[in-house]
């Protein structure tokens, strides 16, 4: 790879591509309110909606048209997807996302995805680390909340997450712009970027 070519991926695949993802999640985020304003059936048509656009972008993900990166994104955008249908669920009284029953059926995921993670091709990869990432980041901090409710201790604890994830974005920098060889690399780390930002705005909001 040129060198210009590998600035540009530093640039594009690493810092441009975690703002893309925070634009990505905040549209999905606004395309919810409307539904959620109209109630019940509005509900259950952005979950139908989410679903068939998780589901889709994850059998587009791996077919053989698209390049390695590309297949990346849609996991991205199907992983997205796929934590809106959960959360909408759990709205919905389905699942209780970020309580013990929803924690049980998150390790069992994890756990299943784990074992078969070998024969992943990139895209299912990244659509369901976005999905982890969503809705284990949810369960860290209802667990912060629900251990230290009522004490002086939660904010130290908060304190103490905030400053480990700005660790992690520098990490995840010096990786993009030392570390990294491919796109792919970087792309993984914009991920990660992303979602300590996103944990970060959550618990500061």
């Amino acid at each position: 790879m040129s060198v210009t070519l590998d600035i540009r991926s530093k640039l594009v695949d690493g810092l441009l591509s975690f703002v893309v993802m925070f634009l990505l999640m905040g549209m999905l985020i606004v395309l919810m309110k409307p539904f959620e304003a109209i109630g019940g059936w509005g509900m259950w048509s952005y979950l139908v909606l989410m679903f068939a656009l998780g589901i889709g972008t994850l059998w587009l993900s791996i077919q053989e048209r698209f390049s390695e990166v590309g297949n990346a994104w849609l996991g991205i955008l199907g992983g997205m997807c796929a934590w809106s249908v959960t959360e909408m669920a759990g709205e919905l009284g389905f699942v209780a996302v970020e309580d013990w029953d929803g924690i049980v059926l998150l390790l069992l995921t994890v756990a299943t995805t784990a074992v078969l993670w070998r024969f992943f091709p990139v895209g299912p990869k990244f659509w369901f680390v976005l999905l982890f990432l969503n809705w284990g980041g949810h369960v860290f901090i209802k667990l912060q909340r629900y251990i230290f409710a009522g004490q002086s201790l939660l904010e130290t604890t908060y304190l103490l997450t905030v400053i480990s994830l700005l660790l992690v974005i520098v990490a995840m920098l010096y990786w993009i712009f030392v570390r990294a060889t491919t796109r792919i690399q970087r792309l993984w780390s914009a991920v990660y970027i992303w979602s300590a930002v996103s944990i970060i705005f959550f618990i500061l909001r």
